[in-house]
């Protein structure tokens, strides 16, 4: 029950934090933050039904508007695990072909990727809270 309160709050916080709109922006506070725009890249491989593979490439970067390095990255892992997810459903629908992510960047606004270096106290709950919503076992 616990972790499931966890993952609420989470949740709204990732989804709140989305919200990015002109007049949001203009009633912010003055000695508040500005949200940053942060770039998102899936890397992934080409996989075709037979088992070949193709060569890895990186997918067109999105963007995430968030206040800090933690939001962003909380909100790039879902991404990720959900393009795990799709790439699952994908395989046992017997796809012929299909994209397998294996990694993400997570560009900041100097453009330096934060996603390996981003570290916070809750960073693995969080992780795990995210993987089981996606990949629940019934």
């Amino acid at each position: 029950m616990k972790t499931k309160l966890i993952f609420a709050v989470v949740c709204c916080c990732i989804m709140f934090g989305c919200k990015n709109n002109a007049s949001e922006a203009t009633q912010k506070q003055p000695d508040e933050k500005p949200s940053s725009t942060y770039q998102y890249i899936v890397i992934v491989q080409e996989q075709r039904f037979m088992g070949n593979h193709g060569p890895e490439r990186q997918l067109d970067a999105v963007p995430i508007n968030m206040d800090n390095d933690t939001l962003a990255y909380i909100e790039a892992f879902k991404l990720f695990i959900q393009a795990n997810k799709k790439n699952v459903d994908a395989i046992e629908s017997e796809a012929e072909q299909f994209n397998t992510p294996i990694d993400f960047k997570l560009l900041n606004e100097s453009g330096e990727d934060i996603s390996k270096t981003t570290n916070f106290s809750t960073k693995e709950k969080i992780e795990n809270e995210i993987f089981d919503h996606f990949f629940k076992i019934e």
